[in-house]
């Protein structure tokens, strides 16, 4: 295996985590020409309950269609650990698409450790889901289903197997029997996939392929993706150099138990091997659509990897000494909203209805400015800031304080009662818009009132007003950008070709002003289910590993009533207590409780995996 040579440090980073693997598949296999993933059916399965990765999901549906154009039509593809049938449908919607190939997946279905009832704690039946996600991809003919322990079911599968997928209990003796009953079964040639090997609270998968596997003169190793090992049933032919790098990094990283030190290496070997695939990618990587967006993300979750690592690394630092400092302070100016967003939880807002306090909110803003604080964001939890009829005097007032960054969502449906040269030079220095595309039906079914005519009006307003202050260089205007978001289930492309943004908003748009869309939506913890929302509008998954603290528990907000938390991005309306409410400024400054004890926990959950409920349910977690 040659070295890609880009120089000494990449080579040597190479070596560390074996980066030319992750290239050989995302390369090699994401983009081989035998068959077409279907982009949308993968999206979809993503969804299936699992801790599977989207990449994860990827390589098994390519290898499977790769085991079956190698070894014909009859191949025999068999997964040990099903669950809710993430992998399966993973692998059998291949089979399906080729025509070809069955798969025999075995799992007692009787649920996973990693699922417990969220109420009695102890396992849940999976089968009825499984079989409803088999139903509902249609690919039940392709597969069979062992309802048994794996220790039980070898003799049920086939003596020839082409494809062979290690996903079941993670304690080693159970993946040392995986392994020793089925490898037996498996052809030259063949695929043999173990989950959980390298980036995992769990050290027993890879202590056994480091005993059974990684030296065995008959696997090969073939790729690294994720949190998956591949080998192929050949002659052994890795360097020892690489494979011994493998096993001292994969069993130094590995495990629940390890300490923080460990934790943070883990992740900034991630972030290397990220880097240096993309490096090798932008080499060699086929120019296909699905190369890609694979380059595009491996390039920006790098940055995201590194600023996480550094930030959480600098706050424990910090956090000893009491010198701790959060992001941004967020503040909820006031809980009351004039809209009832389809896709918000403010319709469930239980809460008093009331406006901060201003002594608390001089108070908040004094305490943070003086500990070195430069980001403020006004966007409250559930409500609109221009609800404040006082607001501007109060913007000045942050002005005065000589912060760097302010922001704000806003709706626009109120910026009719002000002046809007005075919110242009008020100290907001980014404005965002949360609007549906601009056509009155649509407006009226997503945000549910009959202020259509005054957002446009209002929208329209803004931007000839910030267009004009710019083109006449104003020294005092202190709004740098706005941002509309269009929330809906259309394309940007479609929602800028409305008759109403042609001839409202498109003659003022400038460089300072930046356009997206949205159509997918988080939960609220629950609150907000897919039935709610208008068609083509969809949920995100909030089931995914977060394996480093979520970069939102970096930022801290002050609530209208004087409490202080963690996250000012989501709360969990139907709790009975915020799980990330961390004090109240009434009786403590905001030092002293970004300081605390309890915001050390919170963020040691997310490397303990014992998240917070709130968190287990948010799908807006971010690095």
């Amino acid at each position: 295996m040659a070295d890609v040579g880009y120089g000494p440090y990449d080579k040597i980073w190479q070596r560390v985590m074996n980066a030319e693997y992750h290239v050989r598949y995302r390369a090699n296999v994401i983009n081989q020409g035998d068959q077409e993933v279907d982009q949308g059916i993968l999206q979809d399965i993503y969804h299936i309950k699992g801790l599977l990765a989207e990449d994860e999901c990827v390589l098994l549906h390519r290898l499977a269609g790769d085991t079956v154009a190698r070894f014909g039509k009859d191949a025999v593809l068999c997964e040990i650990g099903s669950f809710h049938g993430k992998s399966t449908v993973s692998i059998a919607t291949a089979l399906q698409a080729l025509e070809g190939g069955h798969l025999y997946a075995i799992d007692w279905q009787r649920g996973s450790q990693d699922f417990p009832d969220d109420k009695t704690g102890v396992y849940q039946n999976s089968y009825a889901a499984y079989q409803e996600n088999l139903r509902k991809y249609g690919v039940d003919r392709r597969v069979t289903s062992i309802k048994l322990k794996s220790q039980e079911a070898h003799d049920q599968v086939p003596e020839k197997i082409h494809f062979l997928w290690i996903d079941g209990a993670h304690d080693y003796d159970s993946v040392k029997s995986d392994f020793r009953n089925y490898q037996k079964k498996l052809v030259a040639g063949g695929y043999l996939l173990f989950h959980d090997a390298v980036w995992t609270e769990f050290w027993e998968p890879f202590e056994l392929i480091r005993d059974e596997v990684l030296y065995n003169e008959d696997y090969n190793l073939y790729a690294i993706v994720e949190n998956i090992l591949v080998f192929k049933k050949e002659k052994n032919k890795t360097r020892k150099l690489y494979l011994q790098l493998l096993q001292n990094t994969c069993l130094f990283v590995a495990g629940s138990a390890r300490p923080f030190y460990k934790r943070v290496i883990s992740a900034v070997l991630r972030i290397a091997t990220s880097w240096c695939s993309w490096r090798v990618m932008n080499k060699k990587a086929p120019k296909t659509q699905e190369g890609q967006r694979v380059i595009a993300k491996i390039k920006k979750h790098s940055l995201k990897f590194f600023y996480n690592i550094f930030d959480n690394a600098r706050y424990y630092l910090q956090q000893k000494k009491g010198q701790a400092l959060p992001v941004s302070l967020n503040i909820e100016m006031t809980n009351v909203c004039n809209a009832n967003c389809v896709f918000c939880a403010y319709q469930y807002d239980k809460r008093k209805k009331m406006s901060l306090d201003e002594t608390l909110f001089r108070k908040a803003l004094a305490e943070y400015k003086a500990v070195g604080g430069q980001k403020v964001n006004l966007t409250p939890h559930l409500g609109e800031l221009f609800v404040d009829r006082d607001v501007i005097r109060k913007l000045r007032y942050i002005k005065e304080l000589g912060f760097k960054e302010v922001s704000t969502y806003t709706n626009a449906s109120l910026l009719h009662n002000f002046d809007v040269t005075d919110i242009l030079k008020s100290g907001l220095t980014e404005v965002l818009i949360s609007t549906a595309p601009l056509e009155e039906d649509i407006y009226g079914k997503i945000y549910r009132n009959n202020n259509y005519r005054k957002v446009l009006s209002n929208i329209s307003e803004l931007l000839r007003i910030f267009r004009h202050l710019n083109e006449n260089h104003d020294p005092e205007m202190t709004v740098r950008r706005i941002a509309i978001e269009f929330r809906s289930e259309r394309s940007l492309p479609e929602c800028i070709q409305t008759a109403d943004f042609q001839k409202f908003v498109k003659p003022y748009l400038t460089d300072r002003v930046q356009l997206g869309n949205f159509s997918r939506y988080d939960a609220w913890s629950g609150a907000i289910t897919q039935d709610q929302l208008v068609a083509g509008m969809t949920i995100k998954d909030a089931d995914f590993p977060k394996r480093l603290p979520c970069g939102r528990t970096s930022h801290i907000q002050i609530g209208v009533n004087g409490e202080v938390r963690l996250c000012g991005c989501r709360v969990d309306v139907n709790a009975v207590a915020d799980e990330l409410t961390i004090g109240d400024i009434r009786k403590n400054s905001l030092k002293e409780l970004y300081n605390s004890e309890k915001v050390r926990k919170i963020k040691g959950s997310f490397y303990a995996n014992r998240l917070l409920d709130v968190c287990k349910k948010c799908s807006w977690y971010e690095l």
